[in-house]
């Protein structure tokens, strides 16, 4: 009767009271779980035992419980502040809504699994193994928590933790600079720093929320880390002596996924247009920006991923049909047809080796091979893998695993996987082989 008491004062004020909002926590985190352990397992046990699919109880109770633990943890994050709809439903959706999610299929894979199954119901252990797989990709590829280290010579794979937990896209690229890696910040509110001497961690406050997409790919340039716009206005701009941070606005506003990839030619910072309709070009010594416009539109999830070689910069293409190349001293454009139309998230990232540039598959089966002196394309297959990201050690490619549970290694005619663990998550890894 309490939680009804609390509603009716709070009612009668206007506003919610203290003692309403925690008991609306207590039901959201811990209550609505319970009783979704519960209510699964009974409903799972009955379709089982009628050989009939999952009940409309079962569905239901799936969907509330996610509303529910949502709702209640999006309040818990915001308590003692009065945040906006539009905030409040953008931290509940790319926040709360995908922990809610893998706490749920938790509970679903428990009820599943040790309910009684008959040895002719295959459908039971079909559904099971649907969602073993999306369990485990919501935790570990999705949430990862952990930096990835892989030895080139070696092969050798070993995990530094993060320390923040599972939140999913934390950072996005990484750069070494006096004996220090900086990874960027992407929904993260700080920049991961990592002694490589030592393994050990550390933190830049960037002074904006966590939970929505800023920044994605970051170059060490003169001395200074700048940091690609994603979803944000401007450049953030990192001085590892002093750690502090500033940035320079681009005067676009908050678009999604405006640019992801940069790189540096003649004293200046390009960045690769993915839904932007330019490509963004930073002045470091002047702090401003220009633009080169691509004459594509706004939209479309073009490129991703940039390198220059020779003094031209070689986009990547994710759903464009065509390898974007720039001549940064004239500002033109050039396009080369990469064979595969316009398939979503073909490639990601790219990189060059002896000449020749190597674009990571994401849905692609090959790795995308482009000869500039030939203007000519070919093809490395890989298999259905799902990375995004890769670099050179000189020797060897290697690819960053997105969903992937391997790292991919590329050799020129020559493709292998190197077995990693369950753990090695490319959400941690974006630019070259990029651990965040």
């Amino acid at each position: 009767m309490e939680p009804i008491c609390q509603l009716s004062e709070s009612w009668k004020g206007g506003q919610e009271c203290t003692e309403g909002l925690w008991f609306s926590i207590a039901e959201g985190l811990m209550e609505a779980p319970a009783s979704s352990t519960m209510t699964l397992y009974l409903a799972m046990q009955t379709s089982t035992l009628e050989d009939c699919g999952p009940s409309l109880l079962f569905k239901a109770n799936v969907v509330s419980g996610i509303f529910s633990i949502t709702r209640c943890s999006t309040k818990l994050y915001f308590y003692g502040e009065s945040p906006s709809m539009a905030k409040f439903a953008k931290v509940a959706i790319l926040d709360q809504l995908p922990k809610a999610v893998s706490r749920i299929i938790a509970f679903a894979l428990v009820a599943i699994l040790s309910m009684p199954v008959k040895p002719s119901t295959e459908d039971s252990w079909q559904t099971s193994g649907f969602l073993t797989f999306w369990f485990l990709a919501q935790k570990f590829a999705l949430n990862a928590r952990d930096v990835m280290v892989v030895h080139p010579i070696t092969h050798d794979v070993s995990f530094i933790s993060s320390g923040k937990g599972d939140m999913h896209g934390k950072w996005s690229g990484i750069v070494g600079f006096d004996g220090f890696l900086y990874c960027c910040p992407r929904k993260a509110a700080e920049v991961l720093v990592i002694d490589t001497l030592d393994d050990s961690l550390s933190y830049i406050d960037t002074g904006r929320e966590a939970g929505v997409d800023k920044w994605s790919f970051i170059y060490e340039y003169g001395g200074f880390l700048y940091c690609c716009p994603a979803n944000g206005p401007d450049v953030l701009v990192i001085n590892p002596l002093d750690r502090s941070v500033s940035f320079i606005d681009t005067g676009k506003g908050d678009v999604e996924w405006q640019w992801q990839g940069i790189c540096e030619h003649g004293g200046f910072l390009y960045c690769c247009p993915r839904n932007a309709a330019e490509v963004l070009v930073i002045d470091p010594g002047k702090r401003s920006v220009s633009f080169i416009d691509t004459g594509k539109g706004q939209g479309g999830n073009k490129w991703s991923g940039i390198c220059e070689h020779g003094g031209l910069l070689y986009c990547c293409p994710l759903d464009a049909s065509e390898l974007m190349v720039v001549n940064p001293s004239t500002g033109t454009l050039s396009f080369y047809d990469a064979g595969m139309g316009n398939a979503e998230h073909k490639w990601m990232g790219i990189c060059e080796h002896s000449g020749v540039l190597y674009c990571s598959p994401y849905n692609a089966s090959e790795v995308l091979v482009f000869e500039p002196s030939q203007a000519q394309v070919s093809f490395i297959t890989s298999g259905k893998g799902n990375w995004g990201g890769i670099c050179s050690d000189g020797e060897l490619l290697f690819c960053a695993p997105n969903h992937a549970a391997v790292v991919l290694v590329v050799k020129p005619n020559i493709s292998r996987r190197l077995e990693c663990h369950a753990e090695c998550h490319a959400d941690l890894l974006q630019q070259g082989f990029e651990a965040a």
